[in-house]
């Protein structure tokens, strides 16, 4: 798929696909989240779509499973982070790092875990195992969302012409690969005429040769 074809979807199903990516990236299941918000960005700057309702959207789907994660790690305690912690290549250190982070910045780690893979997915059950109180759980992570979400749509918007930059490209690659598969059909159709062409004339003179040589013998 093409630049222009991905921008084409985002613009329509941005409040679809957008929160989809950011979930999955919850999951940790590593699909492009940031591309499609930088994307978003600059089809903001070119007047399409909304940020808050954007940021709105992206906040109520981040909310919904982070807090079903809070609440796993609350009820399930650090037998949470070990599973989670097993897709990684060592296990122990995982968990460690997790909770090293936490002793060290508390609950304000939250609002940079969504920049760091791999920690979007451990620090919501790892702040229902330490017990943070639901509310405050909910407005950093509220808050750290926004900051996610926005700074990479910031990013979009203000380099808008860069990603923008990349459909007349992709219009003028189209309309000359047209034109040359149009050359070269021509191309293709005269070379084939004229053989044709060629081969009917080449019988035609063998048969008059073949006349000839049966009169001659009569």
């Amino acid at each position: 798929m093409s630049p222009a074809d991905t921008l084409q979807v985002l613009d329509r199903y941005s409040l679809v696909i957008l929160p989809a990516l950011a979930v999955a990236e919850q999951l940790g299941i590593p699909l492009p989240a940031v591309p499609a918000l930088l994307g978003f960005g600059a089809l903001v700057a070119h007047g399409r779509g909304s940020i808050p309702l954007m940021l709105g959207t992206l906040a109520m789907a981040d909310l919904a499973v982070d807090f079903a994660w809070y609440e796993f790690g609350r009820r399930r305690g650090a037998r949470v982070l070990t599973g989670l912690c097993r897709l990684s290549l060592e296990p122990d250190f995982c968990v460690r790092r997790a909770q090293n982070l936490f002793a060290r910045f508390g609950v304000s780690a939250m609002l940079v875990a969504k920049f760091v893979p791999g920690l979007t997915t451990i620090v919501p059950p790892l702040a229902g195992v330490v017990a943070v109180g639901r509310i405050r759980f909910a407005l950093y992570d509220l808050v750290g969302v926004l900051l996610w979400a926005g700074l990479w749509i910031g990013v979009g918007y203000v380099f808008s012409d860069a990603v923008a930059g990349w459909l007349p490209w992709a219009s003028t690659s189209a309309s000359s690969w047209e034109l040359c598969s149009a050359a070269t059909s021509s191309s293709s159709t005269c070379v084939a005429g004229s053989t044709s062409g060629a081969c009917e004339r080449r019988a035609s003179h063998r048969k008059r040769s073949s006349c000839a040589s049966t009169r001659e013998r009569i």
